[in-house]
């Protein structure tokens, strides 16, 4: 992982190419993301990831310790689990150290629950 000039940062899940971890901040908020995106050739094995994960996600919040936001919209080619961080974002500079370890939390605990998960695919 490489800083850049962009309001996200991303690295591989580790278990299938287009399958990746981002944190994303804005400026009143957060997250941590899954992000599934085989890319525009292969958007039915997409939506067959997600829909395993999906279908496991009472099991995957229980584990998570709380809701997760799951998006897959019509039209759209990545589908997405969120955690969202509700503190606030690059706006609210006091409290920068607060928000990024509720960040670094967030993933952490989002890469334990479903690292798993994600091996079995």
């Amino acid at each position: 992982i490489s800083p850049s000039k962009d309001n996200w940062i991303s690295t591989g899940a580790g278990s299938k190419s287009g399958i990746h971890w981002s944190c994303v901040i804005l400026m009143n908020g957060g997250s941590v993301q899954l992000n599934i995106d085989l890319g525009p050739e292969k958007k039915e094995e997409t939506d067959d990831i997600y829909g395993v994960l999906y279908n496991k996600r009472q099991k995957i919040e229980e584990e998570y310790g709380e809701k997760l936001e799951w998006s897959q919209k019509e039209g759209r080619r990545v589908c997405r689990i969120n955690s969202h961080c509700e503190i606030g974002g690059l706006s609210n500079g006091d409290r920068w150290d607060e928000i990024q370890n509720d960040m670094i939390n967030k993933m952490n605990r989002l890469e334990k629950t479903l690292s798993p998960y994600l091996k079995k695919l």
